[in-house]
């Protein structure tokens, strides 16, 4: 069991009370005028995913990838188009990514992302330290130039921010990582990582503990969910307040039925995850009309295992079932809000002791939203 110094052990409390409401039912009412519909399904492996990141020209999703316990990390590339494998490095780009074992990724705080160079950038915290670090990977077999982007360490955030009082693993970015917000304990931060200076910043009293804030798509307004009953296990609704980047304004709020809500790039749709371990769905919700659609659910029945697939092995007498559970780890929009991928972990579901013999694989699916 890790040990963890007394504030970090409160930050694991609440993340884990937020979660619970994250995932607790949602009611939905009986009418509703968004349609989602998922559209294809791939199953991309025995790895699980840990967070991806479209390429600049909507054609691949990469997906950082481990091996379902932390360790060997690596990157693949799925064709949008029918989901086939993209090979860009020989060996996946495993040993660039060594250094990410143990350490602290949080795909809500959009850590991969193509910057403007052509270059993929995955900031990471250390597993001890909670320092910011970063990882460049080039997919096109050229050098990975180095970022002239800041890098937020415990020791430039505390120069931004002084008296920092938040955690550095909260940190989110914007999707070609130019911005970055840092959750302080009532402030939000808003950063220009070109300048590294710190441009605005957003109260939020009492505490940010359940607040949730995502850049748009172009980078022009940062959008942050408050959970409205947080003490409410059952409740999932929040705020949701627009704020234009270029001067921290309010520019709207919407009352919505999700929290960890994920911005269309036309800023017209949020997708939002909602439902228990066994019941877990998602909900998209149009910003314009107000409606929202059932909750589509994403696990699987259990079922029998009858080979290990893996190996090929038959399986039988001994009364193996998978879990059935299909948990998203993230949810990447395409560019013209048509819809949106999940990439959902099958969470090592095995049976070990000799021979492992592996129940699952992983998945990447596509909904289109009307």
């Amino acid at each position: 069991m890790p040990k963890f110094p007394p504030h970090r052990l409160s930050l694991l409390l609440i993340i884990a009370f937020v979660l619970t409401l994250c995932f607790a039912p949602l009611a939905v009412n009986a009418q509703t005028q968004v349609n989602v519909t998922q559209s294809v399904e791939y199953k991309i492996g025995f790895d699980c995913p840990v967070t991806a990141t479209l390429s600049p020209d909507a054609t691949i999703l990469w997906v950082l990838m481990d091996n379902c316990y932390n360790s060997g990390f690596n990157m693949l590339g799925f064709n949008v188009a029918d989901g086939t494998p993209v090979q860009a490095d020989a060996n996946h780009f495993t040993e660039v990514l060594m250094p990410l074992k143990d350490m602290w990724i949080y795909a809500d705080t959009r850590p991969m992302a193509f910057t403007p160079d052509g270059i993929v950038d995955l900031r990471y915290n250390d597993g001890d330290t909670y320092d910011s670090h970063n990882i460049r990977l080039s997919v096109t077999g050229g050098e990975a130039t180095a970022s002239d982007l800041t890098q937020l360490t415990n020791e430039t955030v505390q120069q931004l921010i002084p008296g920092f009082a938040g955690y550095t693993e909260t940190i989110s970015y914007s999707p070609d990582h130019k911005f970055a917000v840092i959750p302080d304990t009532t402030t939000f931060h808003i950063i220009d990582l070109k300048t590294g200076k710190d441009l605005f910043q957003i109260d939020s009293q009492p505490t940010t503990d359940y607040s949730r804030a995502v850049f748009s798509a172009d980078n022009q307004h940062l959008f942050i969910s408050t959970l409205k009953k947080p003490d409410d296990m059952q409740d999932d609704s929040s705020t949701l307040a627009v704020y234009d980047v270029s001067d921290g304004k309010l520019v709207k709020t919407y009352d919505v039925p999700t929290y960890t809500n994920v911005i269309s790039p036309d800023e017209r749709y949020i997708v939002g995850r909602v439902g228990g371990q066994f019941d877990a769905g998602i909900v998209v919700t149009n910003l314009e009309t107000g409606s929202f659609s059932d909750v589509v659910l994403i696990n699987e029945p259990p079922h029998l295992v009858t080979e290990c697939l893996n190996t090929g092995e038959k399986v039988s007498g001994v009364n193996f079932k998978t879990r059935g559970e299909l948990p998203i780890l993230d949810i990447v929009w395409m560019p013209d809000s048509s819809g949106f991928f999940t990439v959902n972990s099958y969470l090592g579901d095995v049976a070990a002791g000799g021979t492992i013999c592996i129940f699952n694989t992983s998945r990447l699916r596509q909904y289109k939203v009307g």
